[in-house]
Order: C-alpha cells, then sequence, then structure tokens
C-alpha cells in the first residue's frame, strides 16, 4: 500500500509542475487514519471502489480521467492475462468498466511510469 501511496503523491506532483491550471483530486480512503475519521470518509462517498485520482478535465471526447493506482500489473492480471482472483481488484474492475460506459475514460495505472503515460495518452489527439 505504501509504494501505491508514493506513487500516486508522485504523480499528484508531477500534474502540478506539467497541468498548473488543471483540476485533479485523489480518493483518501487508502489513507491509514482513525477509525472515527475513516467512518465519516466512508459517508461521504458513493461507495467503495472509487479510483484514486480523478483528472476533471474533458479531452477526447471523455468527460474526466480515472485512475486507480498500482503498483505493477501483478497486483491486477495474472500472467495469463485474466484479472486475479481478489475481490477489491474486481470491484475495481468493475467501477472502471461503469465509469466508461458513463463517458470518462477510465484505467489501472501499473506504477508511475504507466500513469504519467496515460495521462499523456488521454490528452494527446
Amino acid at each position: 500500500m505504501k509504494e501505491e501511496l508514493n506513487v500516486q503523491k508522485s504523480l499528484c506532483k508531477w500534474l502540478k509542475l506539467q497541468y498548473p491550471r488543471m483540476v485533479f483530486f485523489s480518493d483518501m480512503s487508502g489513507l491509514k487514519t482513525t477509525i472515527g475519521v475513516a467512518v465519516q470518509m466512508k459517508a461521504l462517498r458513493s461507495g467503495n471502489a472509487i479510483p484514486d485520482l480523478f483528472i476533471a478535465c474533458p479531452a477526447n471526447g471523455k468527460a474526466g480521467l480515472f485512475l486507480e493506482i498500482k503498483r505493477d500489473l501483478a497486483a491486477v492480471w495474472r500472467k495469463d492475462g485474466t484479472l486475479r482472483k481478489n475481490e477489491h481488484v474486481a470491484e475495481q474492475f468493475a467501477m472502471l468498466m461503469y465509469l466508461r460506459d458513463l463517458g470518462y475514460a477510465a484505467e489501472f495505472g501499473y506504477g508511475l511510469d504507466d500513469c504519467i503515460s496515460k495521462v499523456k495518452n488521454y490528452f494527446s489527439n
């Protein structure tokens, strides 16, 4: 988890430098906090599996970009290309597909380099 948080912090720093006027925000549900604060945070969102980062900037016909940040491909996919048998990962995958159906770009990002590449691709023609 700590590695994913470091990727997310680095990505946010990069976004601020590369796109200083862009609006983005992170879901805070993965942070370590007191149980009381965690309960309050849960009450303030629609449900589980909210992606880690949202870029609130339309591009290429999409309403915005959601990224679910992972440390690497193996956190989501097996060597044979199938989704890992993990309930949380399955919920995240289903949420990304749902957000795509709503008109957003929604992706897993695997480490900092892949996340940066996905942001650049989102803004490219």
